[in-house]
């Protein structure tokens, strides 16, 4: 066993040494390598030199593989548009576009790839390509040449810089044929699983093979607050289980020696390029390889010195992995379940006096505590129930993984049986994404954390202190470690709980970040909502709060992505009785999208005079038609809920603004409002400076509320609007806020702000 622990040092001294030099960029490297190597030399005592030594060669190799970026080549055609050919190294994965301010930029499409050509002039040399849809056409392994935009990047990365595809892209060759095959093989796994539920069609080919591509954005996002992301990353119990089932085959059929070893070698070699050779890939195939290599000679495997040697040999062969998450993550969990799940599964079953139970609890413990430091720094966040989860899905992984190894042979031969085996897996794959989406929308779920080495740090004493409980199996701590843990889960619950949100509100501000999002009550889970932000996950979970079933009227006042983008997530799951939209359908992308969401909930396109009247409720639209542009097109309200006036503008600008205030001054609008002054009113355009100082003084509003994010680019609010305003009331503004509640008590009116947690997510 000391010999086991004793071939971690080299591994570790390797790792640690490149480690070192990708922070020390700046330094001598050569100085720092020859001291390295002198102290390792002249050390006496024989296993720190060892780990120096290992060290050194790890700093030196790093230094070389930096060095083979060549980026001081691409430093001069920097932003320029170059003539590349380029290989493409891994598959092509989609990218959503981000919001900037109104608009929605395009997705796009990107992938690894090594720089063969530029300008005629030969090299080798990793970039990532990015794309239009075009580039999706193409699959690792294949040649091709097109236009590129180039961007080197500073510091320390593994790449040289980014290229950006200009133009048409031709392709040179079609790939070799293992990497055609094994394309061809995922096209038709994915193709049989086409009939399932949208769930288990985007879940299965990450469990089976890896492949995320048809995971959206949602479902990634409850995986990682829950900490399943892993169950979608092909691990050491993949091959496992393939190694296994290809022994019992092997012997089955009389086949002995090298030549069953041979065999299995070479499928499993097959089943990398299959499930794509990533770093945690390889770390797994290495490790199952050496265990394979120790049964074949008749010598007893032990996976401590697999796991060192996996790190060795990949870290020697690719330096770049010392900083891959992916790398790192699986070498830590795959550490927790070979130090500590031993030790965890004795102590609890003596406790449980359960084998099963304790194995089953071991399991996701021992991986969470050992990999939450790393979590930490690269998310940011601290999945505190994520050891609930992988405890509750743990019973249906085997058999995914077994069913899921045989739709692997059957898919690409028959796909209607592979879809008949989808279905069988499916309701498995349901209940791994049930318990994601129940637990993610607990408000604990994951606690924010600081993404630096201090939050690591605590962590790391956190895990300790939770160890030595284990250890010591005293009452006391553990019962004062859970009032810590149940105090602070308190704090993280707090500010998405409903205990802030007055009962009385009128009007609430969700905090949907550089956006809009004003809910009006209208009833008991009934109200209007004006907007839905750039963020579906953000009102949804604003409304959530807000106990919001039924929307009896949706304006969405124009189409700018920052008002309509998070629209799935207000309707879904919810009532929707009518919705209002601009009728200036700029840009017409968005305006397309937002009808083939809406579907067939009735739609209209008010105009100015139009009026709204429920229970509570009465408005009426004021500006909707400048034609001037999208902003100036705005719908724009008065209105009055249960004795609060209020004026709501979107982001109407001058010409807007001017015709809002002419409509006010000609309508008779005193079943609405006094014409003194507004109770409340949103402020236009986020605040910016485009504000008319004659609309704000004829409405006088008494409080207004600023929708605007936080570190915005725009210069939102600005400072002569908040000047404007704060003349006649008073101001609040959700970067600095957050949401913000109003409410009518007597005769005053009343806001609550958002308290804020340093913890919740």
């Amino acid at each position: 066993m000391i010999g086991d622990f004793r071939l971690l040092l080299p591994a570790l001294g390797i790792w640690i040494g490149a480690f070192a030099q990708s922070l020390l960029l700046g330094i001598n490297r050569f100085a720092l390598a020859t001291a390295l190597l002198a102290i390792g030399v002249i050390m006496r005592k024989k296993l720190l030199g060892i780990f120096i030594l290992a060290s050194f060669v790890g700093a030196l190799l790093l230094s070389i593989e930096q060095s083979s970026l060549q980026k001081e080549f691409f430093i001069e055609r920097n932003g320029a548009v170059v003539q590349a050919r380029v290989l493409l190294v891994s598959d092509v994965r989609e990218v959503a576009g981000k919001i900037r301010g109104d608009f929605r930029q395009a997705d796009r499409f990107m992938t690894e790839a090594r720089v063969r050509q530029v300008d005629g002039v030969n090299l080798s040399v990793p970039f990532l390509l990015i794309g239009d849809q075009s580039l999706a056409r193409y699959g690792p392994g294949q040649e091709i040449e097109l236009l590129g935009k180039v961007q080197v990047f500073s510091g320390y990365s593994t790449v040289a810089g980014s290229l950006t595809q200009v133009g048409e892209i031709t392709a040179i060759t079609s790939g070799r044929w293992i990497w055609r095959s094994t394309s061809a093989v995922r096209a038709r796994i994915n193709s049989a699983l086409q009939p399932l539920p949208s769930d288990a069609r985007a879940l299965i080919p990450g469990l089976v093979i890896g492949d995320r591509s048809g995971q959206d954005s949602d479902l990634t996002r409850v995986m990682q607050r829950t900490g399943l992301t892993h169950l979608t990353a092909v691990s050491g119990a993949n091959f496992a289980i393939v190694a296994a089932f290809l022994l019992f085959i092997g012997r089955s059929l009389r086949i002995r020696g090298r030549y069953l070893w041979w065999t299995i070698a070479l499928i499993l070699l097959l089943f990398i390029f299959l499930v794509r050779p990533s770093s945690s890939v390889l770390r797994a195939a290495v490790m199952t390889g050496v265990l394979l290599i120790a049964k074949a000679r008749g010598v007893r495997g032990s996976p401590i010195p697999a796991l060192a040697g996996a790190i060795s040999l990949l870290l020697l062969i690719n330096p770049f992995y010392v900083r891959d998450a992916g790398f790192a993550l699986s070498v830590f969990a795959t550490a927790g379940l070979l130090f500590l799940a031993p030790v965890i599964q004795k102590r609890l079953s003596k406790r449980l006096r359960s084998e099963l139970l304790a194995e089953a609890l071991a399991i996701p413990i021992s991986a969470t505590l050992f990999s939450l430091p790393l979590i930490v720094v690269i998310s940011g966040q601290l999945s505190i129930i994520s050891i609930v989860a992988n405890f509750l899905v743990a019973p249906v992984i085997a058999i995914i993984t077994a069913c899921g190894l045989i739709l692997m042979i059957i898919a690409p031969i028959n796909e209607l049986l592979g879809t008949l085996l989808g279905w069988i897996i499916t309701p498995f794959a349901l209940w791994i994404t049930f318990v994601a989406r129940t637990l993610s929308a607990l408000p604990f779920a994951a606690l924010r954390w600081p993404q630096s080495w201090i939050g690591a740090l605590s962590v790391i004493a956190a895990v300790c202190l939770i160890l030595w409980i284990l250890r010591s199996g005293r009452a006391l701590p553990l019962i004062l470690f859970s009032l810590a843990l149940a105090t602070q889960m308190l704090l993280a619950v707090k500010p998405f709980s409903q205990a802030w949100v007055p009962r009385d509100w009128t009007f609430f501000q969700c905090d949907v970040g550089q956006g809009d999002g004003l809910v009006i009550k209208s009833g008991a889970g009934r109200a209007i909502v004006i907007d839905v932000g750039p963020d579906d996950r953000q009102i949804d979970r604003c409304l959530d709060l807000l106990g919001i079933k039924q929307i009896e009227l949706l304006v969405l006042t124009h189409f700018h992505a920052d008002h309509v983008s998070g629209l799935a997530g207000a309707i879904e799951g919810r009532r929707v009785d009518r919705v209002w939209t601009s009728m200036m359908r700029d840009p017409e992308a968005e305006a397309d999208l937002v009808s083939a969401l809406l579907g067939q909930i009735p739609t209209s396109v008010p105009t100015i005079g139009t009026n709204y009247q429920s229970a509570n409720v009465r408005l009426r639209v004021v500006a909707a038609e400048s034609g001037v542009g999208a902003n100036d097109s705005s719908i724009t309200l008065i209105g009055n809920v249960s004795g609060v006036s209020f004026f709501a503008a979107g982001d109407l600008e001058l010409a807007g603004q001017a015709q809002a205030l002419t409509t006010l001054k000609r309508s008779s609008l005193l079943h609405l409002w006094d014409g003194q002054r507004v109770d409340f009113m949103k402020a236009t355009h986020h605040g910016s400076a485009l504000q008319d100082p004659a609309l704000i003084g004829y409405l006088r509003p008494r409080v207004s509320f600023f929708s605007v994010g936080a570190g915005n680019p725009y210069g939102h609010p600005s400072q002569s609007a908040l000047d404007q305003y704060a003349r006649y009331g008073v101001i609040y503004r959700t970067d600095q806020d957050q949401s913000l509640a109003l409410a009518r008590r007597g005769g005053n009116l009343v806001v609550v702000a958002q308290p804020r947690s340093p913890w919740a997510l």
